[in-house]
């Protein structure tokens, strides 16, 4: 203190803050409550799985094929994410089959591997085709791509799966995949 100064008042002096306003108060209180709620929620909805990978399935035929695929519907970066293309028919399958994907589809994902091996793969901006062998009298094919989603996958993509069969398309399914942030 100055010598110019004079004394300070005693609530000058004091070092305890002032008692908040009621209005502050309360505002305090209903933030709290909201933080509480979402934190309980989140916590809910993870342990439910709501925050998970959902699938679906869609299907398509023609000319005595079969193509369904299991994809992720809705996923999030860093989770695995299914995708599974089944070919069936009621006789023989031939001894090739070619199924192709979407090229931007598939850069949504890391990929772990593809199962089973296709004997012959190709890939441009628009497609990717893998072309599998079949042994004889069988009726059924089932195509996993073992993948999980990018971690820097955004928003989620439209994809497409193509049956070719004799090198003509005899099925195919659209399908979205939609990225959770």
């Amino acid at each position: 203190m100055s010598p110019h100064e004079g004394p300070l008042p005693p609530e000058a002096r004091s070092t305890i803050p002032a008692d908040p306003s009621a209005r502050r108060v309360a505002l305090d209180k209903a933030l709290r409550r909201v933080t509480v709620v979402l934190v309980v929620g989140a916590a809910l909805a993870g342990a439910s799985s709501l925050l998970g990978v959902r699938t679906a399935t869609v299907a398509d035929s023609g000319d005595g094929y079969e193509l369904e695929v299991r994809y992720a519907r809705v996923s999030r970066a860093g989770l695995e994410t299914p995708l599974t293309i089944d070919v069936r028919t009621e006789s023989s399958l031939p001894e090739e089959v070619t199924v192709w994907v979407d090229t931007a589809y598939l850069s949504l994902f890391d990929e772990n591997g593809l199962d089973p091996q296709p004997v012959l793969d190709f890939a441009d901006a628009d497609r990717t085709e893998w072309t599998f062998e079949v042994p004889p009298g069988r009726d059924a094919l089932s195509v996993d791509f073992d993948a999980r989603l990018s971690p820097a996958a955004q928003w989620g993509r439209d994809g497409n799966v193509a049956l070719v069969v004799d090198g003509r398309e005899v099925a195919r399914v659209a399908f979205r995949t939609w990225v959770m942030p």
